[in-house]
């Protein structure tokens, strides 16, 4: 039996999708959920792998051609797994396994009928497009909560989702443009799956160092903070306060940030701070909503820029910008900058050199 380059890529594709699986299940720290669905996802790749390197070289199976019926879990896999970064009360449930559905009803369909490959591929890409397009609006849909909730948003985390999705539509396309020319051309077909299957290997490399950081990078939202995006998303239209309510609870607010500073800690969210105050968090956000016309994030960031000001302006050059956005709640340089140049048009190191003219 001699391999080709592409049937040793396979095999290391495979050692390194069971290697990372066992890693990833047997972390007990961070989101174990999120590492199981992470194992999952590997151990099918796995396996898709392994039928088709025994295919390439004839040989015995134990387990029968069920390649139709792998694409149809890859999606679900995909979804379930930001879901569960997303959400850190996600827990698997009947709902959620519906959504394999698709897969047990090829994977039946497999043994009784012949299912053409065409068509089993369009519907593949099909099913697949759908949960990358629900996995996109899920993450948006994530940092709009974190928005309206929290007052340390961590970018990393999002980008790090984002372009998660960005590679698995890399490798969709190289993968379809491979199945296109696979009636046309051999040479080029092998190419194109020699360049899929190390696209995977990096895929797969860099899914799993970052996919176990993340847990570390941010906690997810709860049902409670989704359901305040969904109050401020109706304009608070079954709400109770009036006008009057609002305008007292507005003055409160301000008083106790202008007293209290609760915008110098950086881990302040909508929750701990309706705690401090003894008020219910959802009164907290429609008032910010719709007194101040800001969400959570902006409110509080509002404050810490406002005090940033003041102290580059009376800094005496011994105090750094770095100490200066820590004082006042920032946890990263990135997100201060941000936050300061929509506030004043300008950098703060902009800001000091106006200073000194």
């Amino acid at each position: 039996m001699q391999l080709s380059i592409i049937n040793i890529l396979q095999l290391l594709l495979v050692f390194q999708s069971l290697v990372f699986m066992t890693f990833l299940l047997s972390q007990r720290r961070g989101k174990y959920i999120s590492n199981s669905l992470l194992a999952i996802f590997l151990f099918v790749l796995a396996v898709h792998m392994v039928s088709n390197f025994a295919f390439d070289l004839n040989l015995s199976w134990p387990i029968p051609d069920l390649t139709n019926s792998y694409g149809f879990l890859y999606g679900p896999l995909i979804f379930l797994y930001i879901k569960s970064l997303v959400y850190k009360d996600f827990q698997l449930s009947l709902r959620n396994a519906l959504h394999l559905l698709p897969w047990l009803i090829t994977l039946s369909a497999t043994y009784f009928t012949i299912i053409p490959i065409q068509l089993s591929g369009i519907s593949i890409l099909i099913s697949f497009s759908t949960y990358l397009v629900l996995s996109f609006r899920l993450i948006k849909h994530f940092h709009l909560i974190i928005k309206n909730t929290q007052s340390r948003f961590d970018s990393i985390a999002l980008l790090w989702m984002q372009r998660f999705l960005y590679g698995l539509i890399f490798i969709t396309l190289v993968d379809t443009i491979h199945n296109l020319i696979v009636v046309n051309n051999l040479v080029m077909e092998n190419l194109f799956y020699g360049f899929l299957i190390t696209s995977l290997l990096f895929f797969v490399t860099s899914l799993v160092f970052h996919g176990l950081r993340q847990p570390e990078l941010f906690q997810g939202v709860s049902v409670e903070d989704e359901a305040l995006v969904n109050d401020a998303a109706s304009s608070y239209t079954s709400s109770k306060l009036a006008q009057k309510e609002i305008d007292s609870l507005a003055e409160l607010i301000q008083s106790y940030f202008n007293s209290n500073q609760p915008y110098r800690d950086s881990d302040l969210n909508i929750q701990k701070l309706a705690t401090s105050m003894n008020m219910n968090n959802r009164t907290i956000s429609e008032v910010i909503n719709r007194y101040f016309n800001q969400n959570f994030s902006e409110f509080v960031n509002s404050y810490r820029i406002q005090e940033a000001i003041s102290l580059l302006k009376n800094n005496d050059d011994k105090t750094t910008v770095l100490e200066i956005l820590y004082a006042v709640g920032f946890n990263s340089k990135s997100s201060f900058y941000t936050a300061f140049k929509i506030k004043t048009g300008m950098t703060p190191s902009e800001f000091k050199k106006t200073l000194q003219q």
